[in-house]
């Protein structure tokens, strides 16, 4: 159970074992988010039946906070390293 503070959110990703959020980050202030869904598809049979262009109109939003510890060992996360000119 988590104590969420006042004007805080608690986010959960749909896939809980890969997701990254509050459950990592802990809660977010209401003023950071910038999306609300307004609708969900129903879960597709097929990972291809949902037209690529329904993901160009989303906007990746910034992660708040940092990647936990765990997270990195049980994914192998590994920070990009910009590339030199």
């Amino acid at each position: 159970m988590a104590l969420v503070p006042k004007g805080c959110v608690y986010l959960l990703g749909d896939n809980r074992e890969a997701a990254i959020d509050s459950r990592d980050f802990g809660s977010v202030k209401k003023t950071s988010l910038k999306y609300r869904v307004e609708m969900m598809k129903p879960r597709s049979k097929k990972l291809n039946e949902v037209p690529a262009d329904c993901y160009a109109a989303i906007t990746p939003t910034p992660v708040v906070g940092k990647v936990s510890e765990e997270y990195k060992k049980k994914f192998r996360y590994q920070k990009k390293q910009k590339k030199s000119k």
